[in-house]
C-alpha cells in the first residue's frame, strides 16, 4: 500500500492556503468525511475492484497536479472544484445499508431494474448484482 499523503501536502491545498482562502478548512472536512465513507464501505461491497479508497483520491489529485501546469491560474472555487470532484468521484460506490436494503427491495427510486432480476443475471449471485 502507498504511504499515505496528508492533504496539506497537496499542491493545490497549498495553493487554497497561499490565497488564504475559507475552502482550505472545507476541503479538508471534506476528505476527513469521504475517507470515513471510502475506506470502509466500498471494499466491503467491491471487494473484486481495484482499490477505490482515499489515497485513490489522493492520486487522481496529484495526477492532475501533474497536468494542470500553471496552479496560480486557478481561482480558490476551481482549486476547491478539482479537489472535491477528486475526492468525491467514487463516494456513490460507498453505499449504506438503508441503501442497499432499499434496492434489494426494488425501492431504491434510481432505476426500475429489479434487484431480483439482477440476481438472476448474476446466476444467484447477490454481491454482484448489487455491484
Amino acid at each position: 500500500m502507498d504511504s499515505p499523503v496528508l492533504i496539506s501536502n497537496l499542491k493545490l491545498m497549498k495553493a487554497l492556503d497561499a490565497k488564504k482562502s475559507s475552502f482550505y478548512s472545507v476541503a479538508e472536512e471534506l476528505y476527513k468525511r469521504a475517507e470515513l465513507q471510502l475506506n470502509n464501505r466500498i471494499p466491503s461491497l467491491f471487494p473484486e475492484y481495484t482499490q477505490h479508497d482515499i489515497h485513490h483520491s489522493i492520486r487522481i489529485i496529484e495526477i492532475i497536479e501533474e497536468i494542470v501546469s500553471d496552479i496560480d491560474i486557478l481561482n480558490e472555487f476551481e482549486i476547491f472544484l478539482i479537489i472535491a470532484c477528486s475526492i468525491l468521484h467514487d463516494i456513490g460506490m460507498g453505499t449504506d445499508a438503508d441503501a442497499i436494503e432499499k434496492i434489494r427491495n426494488n425501492k431504491s427510486g434510481l432505476t426500475d431494474i429489479k434487484f431480483e432480476a439482477m440476481v438472476e443475471k448474476f446466476s444467484g449471485d447477490d454481491q454482484m448484482a448489487l455491484q
